[in-house]
């Protein structure tokens, strides 16, 4: 199965190419997220250095993150911004999440 974004999705977010998955038995301690070709993309722990049930639901949710993206551009119409008023809230709040996570809105 190939990823759903596009070479262009992919160098538009200015982030590493997914899918990424979760690799805990690379760090006791931790939860790492890395790429298909085991790259390392981030690390998670709790603040005393634990892996904790926070830390690996932290690295899942990083770990979906190029998937979560791509499908919330693909559910995004690209007449949303012509009729505005014809869209729930939650259509609204998709667009920002996916200007947020491009880095075009802060956190």
């Amino acid at each position: 199965m190939t990823h759903p974004s596009t070479v262009a999705d992919t160098l538009d977010a200015g982030h590493t190419p997914g899918p990424w998955r979760v690799a805990g038995e690379n760090c006791p301690e931790c939860w790492q997220i890395e790429n298909s070709e085991g790259d390392f993309i981030a690390q998670c722990e709790d603040r005393r250095g634990f892996a904790s049930l926070d830390a690996v639901g932290n690295a899942c949710l990083i770990a979906a993150a190029p998937d979560l993206l791509a499908a919330l551009k693909g559910l995004i119409p690209d007449d949303i911004d012509d009729h505005p008023m014809d869209f729930t809230d939650e259509w609204h709040f998709a667009r920002i999440a996916v200007a947020k996570a491009r880095g075009e809105v802060q956190p």
